[in-house]
């Protein structure tokens, strides 16, 4: 993160409120607000005092519905809200683990995530999206960075792009745990990074900002390269917080940044989709 680009962009991005602007604006957030914001700063105080819900995994079952378990305080009261005003709640047990099924939907459906755990709220840093018929059940999307793969593991491969208007860009996917990644873009060196425990990866591609139209993303580890060629696409103007559309390659979710702008995620299709 020591390139002054990959710098710019974090502190003109990490800083904007996705939740807010699901909410339509933040100048008077309530207690009563479905979303809320994702102050970073707010988020750290409060984690101090009560551990932040977290999703560790999502997969789809038969019938299409997204089972997602995550983290929370032990005996916390979870609760994923919809900006369409749809409230599920789940009970984390005493080591801290929830669990809950998402109804079928046959798009991408954009969820907020905050805990409840004696008498105070603390708010996930990022809103879970589910989708259907892609290469991960679900991703968390992170204002001015990647979307963090959900619910999967194993082979190498490219999952996601999130870009903005001004030539921002992350790459996402997953490898082997703990294993070095280097992104490369339309050939040339982008980014190093190395995947969780997990085995998932995100870096942003900081070499410069990347233009919309066709680009070549090459992701290498030492166990293999994978390359995904992607088609980056203006946005669209939003009637709402959150739009979704299917692409070639997958699913593009284009969500707004609160004080305006759009940043977008593509997730990739499965192959031969």
């Amino acid at each position: 993160m020591s390139d002054p680009h990959a710098s710019r962009i974090l502190t003109r991005t990490t800083g904007a409120l996705l939740a807010c602007a699901i909410l339509g604006g933040c100048e008077k957030p309530t207690a009563r607000e479905p979303f809320v914001h994702l102050d970073l700063e707010n988020s750290t105080a409060e984690a101090s005092y009560l551990a932040p819900p977290s999703v560790t995994g999502a997969v789809a079952d038969r019938t299409g519905a997204v089972i997602v378990t995550g983290r929370a305080g032990p005996k916390a009261q979870v609760v994923l809200s919809t900006p369409e005003g749809e409230t599920l709640h789940a009970s984390a047990n005493a080591q801290g683990v929830w669990t809950l099924s998402l109804p079928q939907a046959g798009h991408p459906r954009l969820f907020a995530i905050s805990s409840r755990q004696a008498g105070r709220t603390v708010h996930a840093e990022g809103a879970l999206v589910t989708l259907p018929h892609a290469r991960v059940a679900a991703v968390m999307v992170r204002a001015g960075y990647a979307a963090l793969p959900i619910g999967t593991g194993g082979h190498l491969d490219i999952v996601a792009v999130d870009y903005d208007p001004n030539g921002f860009a992350g790459v996402s996917g997953v490898a082997a745990p703990r294993s070095p990644v280097r992104l490369s873009v339309d050939g040339l060196p982008a980014g190093v990074t190395e995947t969780d425990a997990q085995g998932r990866f995100a870096v942003l591609a900081a070499n410069r900002p990347l233009s919309f139209g066709s680009h070549v993303l090459e992701a290498a580890t030492p166990g293999g390269v994978v390359r995904q060629t992607v088609e980056l696409t203006p946005p669209t103007p939003l009637n709402g917080p959150y739009s979704a559309s299917s692409v070639p390659a997958g699913w593009t979710v284009e969500w707004a940044l609160n004080g305006g702008g759009v940043q977008t995620t593509l997730v990739m299709a499965p192959p031969h989709a």
